[in-house]
This record gives C-alpha cells, structure tokens and sequence, in this order.
C-alpha cells in the first residue's frame, strides 16, 4: 500500500511525476495519505481506499496503522474489517504509466497478474517487493522477467533495519 504517502513524497522529490495514484488500505493510515495528497502542491496524487490484487473483490482485512497491517496481518493489537480489493488495471482503466511501485505485505503475486493489461500496454518500470514471502525473490523475479522480456532486472536493498526489504526494479533498455 501507499501508507502515509513517504514513498510518494520520495518520488515527488526525486522524480518530479505530474500524476501518481497511491492505493491504501489501512483506514487510519489511508487518513494519513489524504491529508498528505492534499497538501503535495508539486504533483497530482490521487488516493484510492483499497487493497490492489488480482480482481476486483473485497478481502478481511488486519489494520494496524503499521507493518503488521494486510489480509494476513500480524499485529495483535490489528482490527479487522473488510476492504475493497481492486487490480490495477481497474484502478487505471488503460490509463498510461511510466512507473509501477509495488509493496503490498506479500500480495504482490496478485497484484502483478491485476496488472497484466496495464504493463503489456504501458510497458512501465518497476519497483516490486520481494521479500515478504520466502519465493518471492524467485518467483516474481521470474514472473517479471515473463512480462517484460527486454527490461534490464536489478534486485537492490534500502539501508535499512531490519536488512530485509528487497526491491526488484524492472528498468527499459
């Protein structure tokens, strides 16, 4: 999910994007990335109260306001209610994009099939977590690869700490 709106804040600053839509599906957290939107006076920065997958549908959902918030949250302190779940390719209905950012608490697999329309057309960059579940690194590497046979694949790692959270970018020749 967008969270609070840091990652799109990071982008904003980094990239200069005129138009981002940052999907979130934390309730309290969703609050946070409104307040946020509404304040970005540098870009366009659309916020969706979802969860992204495979199709359109609906999801129990662990809301923590943290990590620990997802359909398989951790948290004990997590209240549960249901969400939306919505593909991207519904969310953007053949909109154009340039960059597809993807970290959502081990549901990537099924964002990136959610998103099968949207990349063969747009053919976009790609940053993809692939660290919540144990194949990720593997198996969306893999699948990526399948879906953007020409773009040039690079797993990185934020300074971070805990040192878990790897990225796989997709990036155009």
């Amino acid at each position: 999910g967008a969270y609070k709106g840091d990652s799109t804040e990071m982008m904003v600053d980094t990239l200069k994007p005129w138009n981002i839509v940052a999907v979130e599906p934390d309730p309290k957290t969703f609050l946070k990335l409104s307040a946020y939107a509404e304040n970005e006076a540098r870009a366009t920065v659309t916020c969706i109260n979802a969860a992204v997958g495979k199709d359109d549908t609906t999801a129990i959902f662990m809301a923590s306001a943290s990590r620990g918030s997802g359909k398989e949250g951790l948290s004990k302190s997590a209240k549960t209610h249901e969400v939306s779940v919505r593909s991207i390719d519904s969310i953007l209905e053949g909109e154009i994009i340039d960059l597809l950012k993807l970290d959502v608490e081990g549901d990537e697999k099924d964002a990136l099939l959610g998103a099968c329309e949207t990349i063969r057309c747009s053919q976009p960059n790609l940053a993809v977590s692939v660290y919540h579940r144990t194949g990720d690194i593997f198996e969306l590497t893999l699948m990526v690869k399948e879906m953007l046979p020409d773009f040039q694949l690079y797993l990185r790692r934020e300074a971070c700490i805990p040192a878990w959270d790897i990225t796989l970018f997709a990036v155009r020749n």
